[in-house]
C-alpha cells in the first residue's frame, strides 16, 4: 500500500488555463492533504482521488510508499541539551582534532557542552534545529543570526555546526538542514548567510561550494610555546 499526498487548488475546471496533472510545480500550492492510501504507484490514482475531492483546478502530486521513514526538522527545546551535547557536537569536535592540534578537546568537555547548550537554547540570537527519521534524531545545526550595524549588508545568518551521524550521511539530511535555515535567514531579512569550514575539510567545503557559498576570509592560527 502506498500513501498518496496531493498539493491542491480549488477552480472550475480540471482543463482550466494552466492547469496540470502531471505532478510538476504548479504556481502557490493551498495545501498538502493526505487523501488516503491508495494501490499502486501510477498518476491515475492521483487524478481519481484528486477529482473525487473536487482538485479541480491544479495539482501536485506524488505518493509515497507507507515504509518510507517519516522525515522531519523542528527547533530543538532545553530537553535536547544532553542529546545535543553527547550525540551531535561532541562527535563534530571529535572529528575536527584531525584537521589542527588547536582543536584537542579536553578531558570531561562533553559534560560541560550540556549546560553550555541549555544556555545557549534560552538565547534570543541562536537557533538550533534537529533533523528527525522516524522520531529519531539523526542530524543538527546550528545557526546565530545576528547583525554589523557598521556594515551596508549587516543581517547574516551564521551557521555555527552543521553534523549529521556517519550511518545517515549522503541521505540529504545536511542539505535539508541547510535549505531549513537558508529559508529561515531569508524570513528574517538576513542579506547573507555564512559559515566556518577547517582549511583540511575538502568534504564540508566541497558541499558549501556545491550550494553556492564562495570564499570570502581566511582565519590564520599561530600556535604559541
Amino acid at each position: 500500500m502506498e500513501v498518496l499526498l496531493v498539493q491542491y487548488y480549488f477552480g472550475e475546471s480540471p482543463t482550466a488555463s494552466g492547469s496540470r496533472w502531471d505532478g510538476r510545480a504548479c504556481p502557490q500550492p493551498d495545501a498538502d492533504v493526505d487523501v488516503g492510501e491508495v494501490a499502486g504507484g501510477s498518476v491515475a490514482p492521483v487524478l481519481e482521488v484528486a477529482e473525487r475531492h473536487v482538485v479541480t483546478r491544479c495539482a501536485n502530486a506524488y505518493v509515497r510508499d507507507a515504509a518510507t521513514p517519516r522525515m522531519d526538522i523542528r527547533d530543538a527545546t532545553t530537553d535536547d541539551a544532553e542529546l545535543l551535547a553527547t550525540e551531535f557536537w561532541y562527535p563534530l569536535a571529535k572529528r575536527m582534532e584531525q584537521y589542527s592540534p588547536l582543536n584537542e578537546l579536553r578531558d570531561g568537555v562533553a559534560e560541560d557542552a550540556v549546560d553550555a547548550f541549555e544556555e545557549m537554547l534560552q538565547r534570543d540570537d541562536r537557533r538550533i534545529f534537529l533533523r528527525e527519521v522516524d522520531d529519531g534524531a539523526v542530524a543538527f545545526l546550528v545557526v546565530e543570526l545576528g547583525e554589523r550595524p557598521s556594515r551596508e549588508h549587516g543581517r547574516y545568518a551564521d551557521i555555527v555546526d552543521l553534523y549529521v551521524k556517519d550511518a545517515h550521511r549522503g541521505r540529504g539530511h545536511g542539505t535539508a538542514l541547510l535549505d531549513h535555515v537558508e529559508a529561515l535567514a531569508d524570513r528574517e531579512d538576513c542579506d547573507f548567510l555564512k559559515v566556518s569550514a577547517e582549511w583540511g575539510n575538502e568534504p564540508a567545503r566541497e558541499f558549501y561550494r556545491k550550494r553556492d557559498y564562495e570564499p570570502k576570509q581566511i582565519t590564520y592560527a599561530k600556535q604559541l610555546d
